[in-house]
């Protein structure tokens, strides 16, 4: 039986994440003659090619897909050890590394931390940012527990667990220096902001607008969640936010009773053969709940 060469398996990992040997080779510090060799080398013991050739790019064979897919699962077992041992320091305190999404209110964030410092011999870090950037760290293990207002997308090859923590209510609102009470006035009368990629009550304004109802401005649609809500909070703009938002700003007004739409907040995890003892017991035991917030 021949012994799977490691180094050459890493190698075809780089080559393929990369999507070129010449990118590869500056990762890897390493003459391209050199990787091409191990790569012909590896796949040679394969008994197989891995990558085809289309011009002066690669583009992974059958083969090389399901090859890549092991890869995936071997190499990403290697961090997840890695990351498992430094976890605890040489005191004995666990460190977990949380993940929010930043549209989320801050009353959630600090919910969560309460919840994690009740918790013996524990350090948090915790880092907001866009669903994008925080997926993609909580695959490579960079971050142990996500939350977020989107169920993510179960894409092939990722080893993503979800499940839902509390549903929130959103209101469209404005600031009380506005003189708006109703959704009818705000309509007529205000300019509106948005989120992207996708704000459910943007169909509520749109469909307002086909009615004859709407007469004022879309203002902006906003990547940014946190400049999103100043622009309602501070008076500049209408917009739909969370109920926690009404109970952590004073002056904002709700403009109807009912919520315009609800949204589902969601923890995510990403399924580890060795998982962060602090994160199990987030995940196991923090629930939320309205008094919390």
């Amino acid at each position: 039986m021949n012994w799977l060469n490691y180094h050459h398996l890493y190698y075809f990992y780089v080559i393929a994440q990369e999507g070129s040997v010449t990118k590869a080779t500056k990762k890897l510090r390493l003459a391209q003659s050199t990787l091409s060799t191990q790569l012909k080398q590896f796949e040679d013991v394969i008994g197989h090619e891995l990558f085809e050739r289309k011009g002066k790019s690669i583009f992974l064979t059958d083969m090389g897909r399901q090859v890549l897919e092991y890869a995936h699962e071997i190499f990403s077992l290697g961090q997840e050890l890695k990351d498992s041992l430094s976890d605890r320091n040489k005191l004995g305190i666990v460190k977990v590394q949380i993940g929010i999404i930043d549209s989320i209110p801050k009353s959630i964030s600090e919910s969560l931390l309460d919840f994690i410092f009740s918790l013996e011999n524990v350090a948090v870090r915790l880092e907001e940012g866009s669903e994008e950037s925080l997926i993609e760290k909580l695959e490579e293990h960079e971050i142990d527990l996500l939350i977020s207002d989107r169920k993510p997308e179960m894409k092939k090859n990722r080893r993503l667990i979800y499940k839902e923590l509390h549903e929130m209510e959103y209101f469209f609102g404005a600031h009380r220096n506005l003189n708006f009470e109703t959704w009818e006035q705000a309509v007529s009368k205000g300019n509106f902001v948005f989120r992207l990629p996708y704000d459910p009550g943007l169909d509520i304004y749109e469909a307002a607008v086909s009615e004859g109802k709407a007469t004022f401005r879309v203002l902006a649609e906003l990547h940014d969640a946190e400049i999103h809500q100043r622009l309602i909070k501070s008076g500049k703009a209408v917009g739909a936010i969370s109920d926690l938002a009404f109970k952590e700003v004073s002056g904002l007004v709700k403009l109807s009773k009912k919520p315009a739409f609800k949204e589902v907040l969601w923890m995510i995890s990403a399924r580890r053969k060795l998982q962060n003892p602090i994160a199990q017991k987030v995940w196991n035991n923090f629930h939320m709940s309205d008094k919390m917030l």
